[in-house]
């Protein structure tokens, strides 16, 4: 068994950086409730992409009136260029989001946006939200000297301030140099968040659950393959990914890889669900069709299952004989009743209800294009050999053109904006027509009681009518956006507070982990300097073997010994040992050995008053 000796201390500087959380009003919202009940949107910016066009313009972000009192509704407001060519904006992000609503000082006013084959990063500021302005540019050659790191993709917004992006190579192209870039609050490069040698074996996206220290990231391709178009022997080669990575947050350890094999080739958008306290989340694999449900264990260990797979459609006059439904996005519904994925091939969007994660109920299906809609050359060849199209609505006169793949989903979960440009190179080889007749931008409405989805015929933004010529449509960006909500805010705490048994007190102890452990610490100091700012629970003389498994979980403000958990008190974080192996015919015995853990307190000891 594992003995323990508690102490109490201050510490003068941070330990944690996901302690450096929040407590009231700063931007976004305290909780997912309060987000659904936020004002309706009424702008939109997406990224605009002339690269891979054949037109030397450069890309732009478009500000898109969504008011349908407005009488500019449906329509481009404002288009913003970049300074240079040959960009191709990807993903967007914003400085600042929910996990910082506790902090006054934080101000949601930059969007940031990746461009995936230049390489440079852009900041936009958002003052005047219908006419954003440019505000900075960090230069790809900056991020090259300092990191290593090319090609960003996604990028979230941290508690601290910072902003974190996946970057998926090297420079030249390599999948072996990606790993995560951290820029400051003013954006200036501040190195690698990843622990050096911990980068995953392929970049892609990423979300993070502090509540559980862990970071999963998926694994898209190396960018000399996936910038040429998609060639299905790079798959066989090795240079597309299928796994999932698990690292501890803040700390960027890799601390497990995932191996989805066959059934999870190509896994990109990473979902966990929006209650900070749940430990599962979903990926969609691309070339599979499959969604991956992901979930932790009880000895801390991350595992992951297949929840829904679209089957494969056999077809004629096309590349292949069977064509995959290809999820390129997912999204989960700020309640977490409901997710989304579209399907870029096929082209229909779905809605699934996952009150029950482990088995989604398909609730909704909507067909907004595809290679096998009505009029195309492909069909489908069903099982008694006849042929098969979908019908696509047309919308105000307009065929539908492409795939859905990027899409935002609004505040109230009632409306689903949809776009449909994946990537230049990509888009030529499925969808030639996007390149050269530009994208459009739909509007898809909810029935967020019982399910399902239909087309709103009253909006379309047709990108193939802009000024400078048709353009590709990717990323939807919401002007008030919840990002990554509520990631910093601990359980509510109860009102009682516990008393020891014994009325127990003091600031030293030994025990044998075998039962319930409570004891009263005596706080050194209750007034703090600014540069004592964190107070930290150290747990020092944890006696443990290598070759035992020893977990212990800490709470503050608990009242029941026998009803321990993060919903009853004040959960601030758990020891793990994880139990060594030792190598076949070898009967060796593990030493004994003595560690220290440390917690970070701070806003838990305000939160009970204390």
């Amino acid at each position: 068994m594992a003995t323990v000796v508690v102490q109490y201390t201050t510490v003068s500087e941070k330990v944690n950086d996901t302690e450096n959380g929040c407590c009231s009003k700063g931007p976004g919202y305290a909780s997912p409730i309060e987000a659904m009940s936020g004002p309706k949107e009424s702008i939109v910016y997406v990224t605009c992409i002339y690269s891979g066009t054949g037109r030397e313009k450069p890309d732009y972000l478009a500000t898109v009136d969504v008011d349908p009192s407005s009488p500019t509704y449906s329509n481009v407001i404002h288009r913003l260029p970049m300074p240079y060519l040959h960009d191709e904006l990807h993903d967007s992000g914003w400085n600042a989001c929910s996990s910082c609503h506790g902090d006054p000082t934080a101000n949601r006013r930059f969007l940031v946006l990746p461009s995936l084959v230049s390489g440079r990063i852009y900041a936009i500021d958002t003052k005047n939200p219908r006419a954003p302005s440019l505000h900075k540019v960090v230069e790809a050659e900056e991020i090259v000297a300092k990191t290593g790191l090319a090609y960003p993709h996604t990028s979230h917004c941290l508690a601290t301030g910072d902003m974190l992006v996946s970057c998926l190579g090297d420079k030249d192209g390599n999948a072996e140099g990606n790993g995560f870039l951290l820029l400051d609050s003013d954006f200036n490069v501040k190195g690698r968040w990843e622990k050096p040698g911990h980068s995953p074996l392929f970049g892609s996206d990423f979300w993070y659950q502090p509540r559980h220290g862990t970071m999963i990231s998926s694994s898209f391709g190396a960018p000399s393959a996936f910038t040429k178009g998609f060639n299905l022997q790079h798959v066989s080669d090795g240079l597309y990914g299928s796994h999932l990575h698990v690292y501890s947050w803040p700390d960027g350890e890799l601390k497990q890889t995932m191996d989805l094999g066959n059934t999870g080739l190509i896994p990109l958008e990473t979902r966990f669900l929006h209650d900070p306290s749940k430990d599962t989340g979903f990926v969609g694999c691309a070339l599979s069709s499959n969604m991956v449900r992901f979930f932790k264990n009880a000895d801390g260990s991350w595992d992951h299952e297949v929840v829904i797979s679209v089957q494969p459609l056999k077809v004629k006059n096309w590349i292949l004989p069977e064509m995959p439904g290809f999820i390129t996005n997912i999204l989960i519904s700020l309640d977490d009743r409901f997710l989304y994925f579209v399907n870029w091939l096929h082209g229909d969007v779905r809605q699934y209800n996952i009150a029950d994660p482990k088995k989604p109920v398909l609730t909704g299906q909507v067909w907004v294009g595809g290679l096998v809609q009505k009029g195309s050359p492909i069909v489908v060849v069903t099982e008694d050999e006849a042929e098969q199209q979908f019908d696509v609505p047309e919308i105000q006169g307009h065929r539908l053109r492409g795939g859905p793949q990027m899409f935002q989903l609004s505040l109230d979960g009632k409306r689903l904006y949809v776009t449909n440009s994946l990537f230049g190179a990509w888009d030529r080889q499925f969808y030639p027509e996007i390149v050269e007749k530009g994208s459009h931008m739909l509007q898809i409405d909810i029935d967020t009681e019982k399910g399902g989805l239909a087309i709103n015929p009253n909006f379309f933004v047709d990108f193939g009518a802009e000024p400078e010529g048709p353009s590709r449509a990717h990323e939807i960006s919401k002007y008030q956006p919840v990002d990554i909500p509520w990631l910093n805010i601990p359980p509510k705490p109860l009102k009682t507070k516990f008393t020891p048994p014994g009325g127990a007190s003091g600031g030293q102890f030994a025990r044998v982990l075998d039962t319930v452990v409570q004891a009263v610490v005596n706080r050194p100091k209750k007034s703090r300097t600014k540069k004592q700012k964190e107070e930290v629970l150290v747990i020092i003389g944890t006696d443990i073997s290598r070759d035992e498994f020893v977990k212990f979980d800490v709470f503050l403000n608990e009242d029941d010994d026998t009803a321990l958990g993060p919903d009853k008190t004040e959960f601030v974080g758990s020891f793990v040992n994880v139990k060594h192996k030792q190598p076949a015919g070898m009967k060796m015995k593990m030493k004994k050995f003595s560690t220290t853990a440390r917690f970070v307190i701070t806003k838990y000891i305000g939160r009970i008053g204390v």
